[in-house]
């Protein structure tokens, strides 16, 4: 069975001639022509990989890539991103949102067949591999952690057992027997992001999992997660994927 590619880009001439060549190629070939549309056919499709555009209006690419990384129905398909961009900062941005290519325009044809098709098949061996492991712990909790392993690993559990609330980091800091100082230091060393970065991903996460999963009001689901109006909840919603929360879930497909 062919594999299934969505392209998701707002210029229709920019990518016809790739959705020809691709599909010369055995490709079978999904467009959507901006990041809500593509995100509601990527849950509908799960294809084997998708091309998105880097700049596109309203919700681009970054944008796009966050909403699809960040959505458990979404978060594994493998996301490559076409663009004219070439400054090394704005690819850096880009795989730390989990983009696992770049193909720079003009394209060369045989190098992005290439590319598809060994990201594709990767992905297929990952796949594999893991069907039949356990998902692995937030952080490995074995033996060999450092003391500020340790205390990260307790931290994050903390933080997301009340992550309805707001508890300071000073709070989080003190129930695993450090200072505030201390435990910022702990979290960019260990996981590369401030401790208030790492929370406002998991509620963003959490919060995309009640959109989906529930019939929960937006207010209902702003206490959650741990804000405390609907209207700070949305606004942070908003600026984190570039849709509101009633976006969010009218992209999905649903209208509750």
């Amino acid at each position: 069975m062919p594999a299934t590619l969505l392209i998701i880009d707002d210029n229709p001439s920019d990518i016809r001639p790739l959705v020809e060549i691709l599909r010369d190629q055995g490709f079978r070939i999904m467009v959507a022509l901006d990041g809500a549309d593509g995100f509601n056919k990527a849950v509908i499709l799960q294809p084997a990989l998708i091309l998105l555009d880097r700049l596109m209006p309203d919700m681009d690419g970054l944008s796009t890539c966050r909403l699809l990384k960040s959505d458990p129905r979404t978060a594994d398909i493998p996301v490559i991103f076409l663009t004219a961009m070439q400054a090394a900062e704005d690819k850096v941005k880009g795989f730390e949102l989990g983009v696992c290519d770049y193909i720079t325009k003009p394209w060369h044809p045989p190098e992005v067949i290439a590319r598809l098709r060994v990201h594709i098949a990767l992905h297929r061996r990952l796949r594999e591999t893991s069907a039949n492991q356990l998902p692995e712990p937030l952080i490995s909790a074995g033996p060999e952690m450092n003391r500020a392993e340790q205390r990260v690993h307790k931290a994050q559990l903390l933080y997301l057992q009340a992550i309805d609330t707001t508890p300071t980091l000073t709070e989080i800091a003190h129930s695993v027997g450090t200072h505030a100082r201390q435990l910022a230091e702990d979290f960019r060393r260990v996981t590369g992001q401030s401790a208030q970065h790492w929370l406002r991903e998991k509620r963003m996460i959490r919060a995309c999992e009640l959109l989906l999963t529930s019939e929960m009001d937006i207010g209902r689901i702003a206490e959650q997660v741990g804000y405390t109006s609907a209207a700070a909840f949305s606004n942070a919603f908003r600026e984190y994927f570039s849709l509101s929360p009633s976006e969010y879930r009218r992209a999905a497909g649903l209208d509750r």
